[in-house]
């Protein structure tokens, strides 16, 4: 029996057929590669494309995940 792989990103389970190596789940891929969401805010207030958060209006531009979305990509990744 093999075990349970989780998304790197958002911890929700990976499918039985999800490719060794692909450690983010189909939501969490589409959000950092397939650029703003719907959730994404089309006026002055801008949200993480991750999860939706607001980014604070001193969040860099060119930066457009929150604080807690970047350091769990970053993890997944190492």
């Amino acid at each position: 029996m093999s075990e349970t792989r989780t998304c790197a990103n958002c911890g929700d389970p990976l499918p039985a057929d999800q490719p060794v190596g692909h450690d983010y789940c189909e939501r969490c891929a589409t959000a950092w590669t397939g650029g703003p969401t719907a959730s994404a805010s089309t006026g002055t207030e801008r949200t993480c494309r991750n999860c939706g958060t607001a980014l604070p209006p001193t969040h860099p531009a060119g930066n457009d995940y929150c604080g807690t979305c970047a350091a769990a990509w970053q993890r997944g990744r190492s």
